[in-house]
């Protein structure tokens, strides 16, 4: 299925459906209202070269072999109906220059395998999910939610370029995880929740730049690694002191939360004792600390 440069397909207030048995090369398409536009390449890859747009419908384009937005395409729901983008076995790429716009509703973009993503945006209550199965994601420009979470998960490496600030300017969390591979961050761009809280994963190691949250609790940012979690001693980072900063476990239970006075006391408590009760200038709680096998730091809050 091929769509001439220049062309459009114009569905008024209905649906839009195209499905090719093998490849989908598409141009501009729109449907307005509750319309939606469904692309479908069932044994190929469908590559998006212009505008898709809808009003209030949704968009879904699923390719078994490769997706890819070209430079300067860009796919549009205005409303809340959301926008999927699924690749089965291959790979998600998202030109420099190219946009997807959830509107208000939620944006989902798989991979089969690597995920190569460029600017992405949604408001509302939409949230944000990337995805690759078997492969690595490589976020290149900015991600930005309203109130909705941004979910970035991989089974190999993420890799968050300079250019890329990650925001989740409401309530939405932030969680980036990788379950057999590195999380990187480069030195650049900002991982920022809002009020959410940001939870970062490594299989193997974390490396993190810049990092924030207004969130009112003290584990407002976690980080965990297989290995080692490495915050390049930038200053806009109050991550673990050095001797804390390898945990050694992947357990979802030993995070890095941004408080650094307060493990300075945590390690006086523990000198001595495999458990202790720190005070906490966060309301009447207090935070529970308790050493683990591998010597592991694991902080809780205690009413």
């Amino acid at each position: 299925l091929t769509q001439a440069s220049g062309s459009l397909i114009d569905g008024g207030t209905g649906d839009v459906m195209l499905s090719a048995g093998t490849d989908a090369t598409i141009g501009q398409v729109k449907t307005a209202g509750a319309g939606t536009i469904g692309i479908t390449a069932v044994a190929g890859r469908v590559d998006l070269n212009d505008a898709i747009e809808v009003a209030n419908g949704s968009i879904g384009v699923t390719a078994e072999t490769a997706l890819a937005l070209a430079s300067g395409a860009s796919v549009t729901a205005t409303g809340a109906g959301g926008v999927s983008l699924t690749v089965t076995t291959g790979n998600l790429t998202q030109a420099s220059g190219s946009l997807i716009d959830g509107g208000t509703g939620n944006v989902m973009l798989s991979a089969g395998t690597d995920a190569t993503i460029g600017q992405v945006k949604t408001g509302g209550d939409g949230d944000l999910g990337i995805f690759s199965r078997s492969g690595n994601i490589f976020l290149e420009d900015d991600l930005d939610t309203a109130d909705g979470d941004i979910s970035i998960l991989a089974q190999r490496d993420i890799s968050i370029a300079a250019t890329s600030d990650i925001t989740a300017a409401g309530i939405g969390d932030v969680i980036i995880y990788s379950f057999d591979g590195s999380v990187t961050q480069m030195m650049g761009g900002w991982i920022d929740s809002g009020l959410g809280q940001v939870r970062i994963h490594g299989g193997r190691s974390v490396t993190l730049r810049k990092v924030r949250s207004q969130n009112p609790s003290p584990l407002r940012i976690i980080a965990t690694a297989g290995t080692t979690i490495d915050d390049g001693g930038d200053g806009n980072r109050s991550m673990l002191e050095a001797g804390m900063r390898n945990t050694g476990s992947t357990s979802s239970s030993v995070p890095d939360v941004p408080d650094a006075s307060l493990y300075l006391e945590a390690l006086l408590a523990l000198r001595n004792n495999q458990e202790a009760v720190v005070n906490s200038t966060y309301g009447r709680n207090a935070i529970a600390i308790e050493r683990i096998d591998g010597g592991a730091i694991i902080l809780g809050l205690q009413n």
